[in-house]
């Protein structure tokens, strides 16, 4: 918490890493589809964001996971500590229908807390990239790199 707060304090926006949404009946495009806009929507709000595709162009992330050792869980806070990031972007869609329930947090890389949350529901997967959208206003709020 105090990188993200010395990131805060020096003006500089929060660099994250968005390993990927879990997606429930999505497809796999779908759902990267989703993840990206959402990185795209952090980026335009002034937050440095690292995909997961990022990460696995540099170097494939199974790869990535088989050099560090770590299972799924731990993997995430390793990588994050290793791309020198301040925050870690996740989150799930799910449809319950007949709507899909968006949920997106950003959690410290070096404790685990929970700095900016949004949850909502989506009238539609034809709705879930508006949603997307507020959500990454929201989080932008809430780690304080722009106002309501």
């Amino acid at each position: 918490m105090f990188a993200l707060s010395l990131v805060l304090a020096l003006g500089a926006a929060p660099k994250l890493a968005a390993p990927g949404l879990k997606c429930a009946d999505f497809s796999a495009a779908t759902c990267e589809a989703f993840n990206d806009h959402l990185v795209q929507q952090l980026g335009r709000r002034g937050l440095s964001v690292i995909a997961a595709s990022d990460v696995a162009a540099m170097l494939g992330l199974e790869r990535q996971k088989a050099l560090l050792g770590c299972s799924e869980t731990s993997c995430t806070a390793e990588l994050a500590g290793a791309l020198g990031v301040d925050g870690i972007v996740s989150g799930s869609l799910a449809r319950v229908e007949p709507t899909v329930v968006v949920n997106v947090r950003v959690v410290s890389s070096t404790d685990g807390r929970v700095l900016a949350a949004f949850s909502e529901s989506a009238r539609g997967a034809d709705t879930v990239p508006a949603t997307l959208e507020r959500a990454a206003q929201a989080v932008a709020v809430g780690l304080g790199v722009v106002e309501r």
